[in-house]
């Protein structure tokens, strides 16, 4: 994605759109310093660095932020309503999402207040 957004800045497009999350925010926010990013993400822009804060984001990138990691402890409050007999989960993540170990975190703080154990699925060797 660097690269792509450095050929589109090459290119003079008047700004960038970036909707795959951090990564593509990222990456259109360091390929330019003039360049208008609006970003759609699913973590906190101002800790990954791409605003200063909500209400004046500063510099040329701002967009919407979509609160995943309030809901990993809302999904796992209504797992533990659909099936209230389960006594542990298992957490399938992406590693390589930069946002992991926030939505990792509020997850499990929503299944220790209800009283359930977590298990994290071994990495599975690459199938290359």
């Amino acid at each position: 994605m660097p690269a792509l957004a450095t050929e589109l800045v090459a290119k003079g497009v008047v700004a960038l759109a970036a909707t795959g999350d951090v990564a593509s925010a990222r990456a259109a926010q360091l390929a330019s310093n003039t360049v208008p990013v609006v970003f759609t993400i699913g973590g906190d822009p101002i800790r990954h660095g791409l605003i200063e804060t909500m209400n004046r984001p500063g510099r040329h990138v701002t967009g919407i932020l979509f609160s995943q990691n309030v809901l990993a402890a809302k999904r796992v409050e209504l797992l533990g309503e659909i099936a209230p007999t389960v006594s542990r989960i298992a957490l399938l993540m992406n590693p390589t999402n930069p946002n992991v170990k926030i939505e990792e975190a509020d997850a499990e703080a929503g299944a220790k207040k209800l009283g359930l154990g977590i298990r994290r699925p071994s990495p599975r060797p690459s199938m290359r």
